[in-house]
């Protein structure tokens, strides 16, 4: 954004010519604030996968023994019809899937 200061002349030169209102209409705008975008969104994904991945052995533990846990609840209150157990450990086991998968999927790549 700073790059782009445009110097005006004190004076109109002859050169210049007035701008037709069809000129106007034929001109596209640039298409950078959604490319400026996807920028920011790989740099995000590629910091969170980069901070994932490096605590991953520790965090596959936790998440591993999270899911045994609410497993064991699931047993325990399977005939309650008031206790959710089987949806919370659904939703602990897909949180574990999904974190696997992001973290062995590899780096994500710069597609531009």
């Amino acid at each position: 954004m700073v790059d782009n200061v445009y110097k005006f002349p004190s004076q109109v030169s002859a050169d210049l010519k007035p701008v037709s209102v069809s000129e106007v209409e034929n001109i596209t705008p640039t298409k950078k604030p959604k490319k400026m975008a996807k920028k920011a969104f790989f740099q995000v994904v590629s910091v969170l996968w980069f901070l994932v991945a490096l605590v991953w052995p520790l965090l596959r533990w936790l998440l591993a023994l999270d899911v045994v846990y609410q497993g064991f609840l699931m047993i325990f209150n399977w005939s309650n019809p008031e206790s959710h157990a089987g949806w919370v450990f659904f939703l602990h086991f897909a949180v574990l899937v999904a974190f696997t998968i992001f973290v062995t999927s590899g780096k994500p790549e710069r597609s531009e």
